[in-house]
């Protein structure tokens, strides 16, 4: 369960992957900590998401609304590159390369993003129940 505390020690690793994963986390500031908790400061976290922004979202409204964002469909949260920086620098982590699958990028299908620790956060959870 990627929502709660991970079993391994602070500072554990010097890499984290976590593919196409955070758009299905509820809590992401729980995720995003404990992957903070657990990288050594300088280590890498690497994650994919498929791409959100503005005109993604005018296509997917045309075409296929219902089903995008169906309650049964399995991702919680959308996130365009700006959202996704702001999440992981609140968290302690700067971007250190962004690339889209998809030629053209305002409707690329994914991005991969890079970034690395550069400060150890203890953020109490913001979620609400």
């Amino acid at each position: 369960d990627c929502e709660k505390h991970l079993p391994f020690d602070d500072k554990f690793f010097d890499i984290v992957w976590a593919g196409d994963v955070i758009e299905h986390i509820r809590f992401t500031d729980v995720f995003v900590n404990e992957i903070n908790r657990v990288l050594k400061l300088g280590g890498i976290f690497v994650l994919s998401t498929p791409m959100h922004n503005r005109f993604k979202n005018v296509l997917i409204s045309l075409c296929n609304f219902e089903k995008h964002f169906d309650p049964e469909f399995p991702h919680l949260r959308f996130y365009s590159l700006r959202s996704l920086t702001s999440t992981l620098e609140k968290r302690g982590f700067e971007i250190v390369s962004v690339n889209y699958i998809g030629r053209i990028r305002p409707i690329a299908s994914s991005m991969f993003v890079l970034s690395r620790k550069v400060e150890d956060k203890e953020m109490a959870c913001t979620h609400r129940y």
